[in-house]
């Protein structure tokens, strides 16, 4: 049972099984330690012994989604939703990719809440630098999927790993500051509505992981928030970049995650 107040989403991608026997116990304590009420994970595999995204759910108490896609080795690779609210359904949805890279999708999961189902939404878009143009493809479906699917108990939740910068086309069209396709659709970014003033990388060559790559230090990474309802419920409290330091000398990732507190309220319980 969620608490009256306050509900925190989290994600992360876990950077599937590289190192992952090392990794895996810095990321339970990370969970564990965040205490998040859900958590969109990325680039989760599934072989047929063993599931990354169950290891976890069985060793943070947490409730499990899966969407993959088949990967030539015959894995399962994909997106994953830990929730310690029960979920009641989930689906995903593949979305438009370059021919030369492996597919990407959205998974969606509705979480059982006293108010009604939460809608978490949860993607890993493509990371090439010169495909852009991919990502903004993949950013108008996953706006088609969320408006199709979203119910208006609780606002939507998008989480996820989005490969492109804050200023890019892909993300401020998802703030409803540029338009694709002829349309434009709007979500919050969570960390820019509570730390407007700070960079927040996810992707930072502090992390030896990451310093591997060559890539500048950026913020990639996002929680997304829809506009909260009159009694306040999705309201952004507060948000802050996590799994951003090792355990017992072990970064349980690449990339750092990020987590992120809005309102909650019972129905009838806020003031109006």
């Amino acid at each position: 049972m969620i608490a009256e107040g306050r509900l925190r989403i989290a994600t992360l991608n876990i950077w599937s099984l590289n190192e992952w026997e090392a990794r895996r116990g810095a990321i339970v304590t990370w969970i564990n330690r965040l205490k998040p009420d859900a958590i969109g994970l990325q680039r989760v595999s599934r072989t047929g012994s063993a599931c990354q995204a169950t290891w976890l759910g069985e060793r943070t108490g947490m409730n499990v989604a899966f969407g993959g896609l088949h990967r030539p080795d015959g894995t399962l690779f994909g997106n994953a939703i830990l929730s310690r609210m029960p979920i009641v359904d989930s689906e995903h949805r593949v979305l438009p990719n370059s021919l030369s890279k492996e597919r990407r999708l959205c998974l969606r999961a509705a979480l059982d809440t006293p108010r009604g189902p939460i809608q978490l939404y949860n993607t890993h878009l493509n990371y090439l630098f010169d495909e852009g143009y991919v990502r903004e493809a993949q950013v108008v479906a996953l706006s088609e999927f969320i408006a199709e699917t979203y119910l208006q108990s609780c606002p939507a939740v998008l989480t996820g790993d989005f490969n492109a910068v804050p200023g890019s086309t892909e993300i401020r069209y998802l703030k409803g500051q540029a338009s694709l396709d002829g349309g434009s659709f709007h979500l919050f970014d969570s960390y820019e509505a509570a730390r407007p003033a700070s960079l927040g990388f996810t992707w930072d060559n502090q992390n030896p992981y990451a310093a591997k790559n060559r890539v500048p230090d950026q913020r990639i990474d996002y929680i997304f928030v829809g506009v909260r309802t009159e009694d306040g419920t999705g309201q952004i409290l507060d948000s802050n970049v996590a799994f951003d330091e090792p355990i017992a000398g072990t970064w349980p990732s690449d990339h750092y995650g990020v987590f992120t507190d809005i309102a909650f309220h019972l129905l009838g319980s806020a003031d109006a």
